[in-house]
């Protein structure tokens, strides 16, 4: 538990944000896993509200970061394994349309994120990308952390199903009404739009790993 109520305002501001990027959260989805309004999490965002130290810990605990690093301190940024426990998920290298993801027998690796990810049910598989469609942010051979779901908020980056593909793909996920968008972030690749009925959702893309 963290015992120090002081904390470095626009350093927290701007590590949140970081946090929030990384694991491709919106201000709503991030509200809905620590149970506060997504104008809360956009007030500590910019700034207007700040958090109490209760909030900065389970906020810590979903990013599975030191939660004296995210009130702004020069500390090291992630905890030990020893401070906090983890459960091992597989990673895929490709994931075959209409194949439930437990019959999956490919698995290439193992990888580790925070036990209490999953303390309320929910499911998470990892993926090595393959390609530079979503370049730079994400680059071939990454390893992305996926919450498996059916549905998404808008532009978030998705690994979805497209009719007619063998495989899943990652791209960002733009709603309009009965049509889905998927865009690239790679500037060298065009969106493409889709009837909603032809994109099945796989999960959210959470956290992204890479070798540096």
């Amino acid at each position: 538990m963290v015992t120090n109520t002081n904390f470095h305002k626009m350093k927290f501001q701007n590590r949140l944000k970081e946090l929030m990027d990384l694991n491709n959260e919106t201000s709503r989805s991030l509200g809905d896993v620590v149970h506060l309004s997504g104008a809360t999490i956009s007030r500590y965002v910019t700034g207007a509200m700040s958090p109490k130290i209760t909030t900065i810990e389970a906020l810590a605990r979903y990013f599975h970061v030191n939660p004296t690093w995210l009130m702004g301190y020069e500390v090291p940024k992630y905890l030990t394994n020893a401070e906090e426990e983890t459960v091992t998920i597989d990673i895929y290298d490709k994931i075959p349309a209409n194949t439930h993801i437990k019959s999956l027998q490919n698995a290439i690796d193992k990888e580790t994120i925070p036990k209490n990810w999953v303390s309320e049910g929910n499911e998470y598989i990892a993926l090595k990308i393959a390609g530079n469609s979503m370049y730079p942010k994400y680059e071939d051979g990454d390893i992305v952390i996926i919450k498996l779901q059916n549905d998404c908020e808008n532009n978030q980056d998705c690994i979805v199903f497209i009719n007619g593909y063998d495989n899943a793909t990652l791209k960002t996920v733009i709603k309009d009404g009965d049509y889905i968008t998927l865009k690239p972030r790679n500037p060298e690749w065009q969106p493409k739009t889709y009837p909603s009925k032809d994109i099945k959702i796989l999960g959210v893309v959470k956290r992204l790993r890479r070798d540096f």
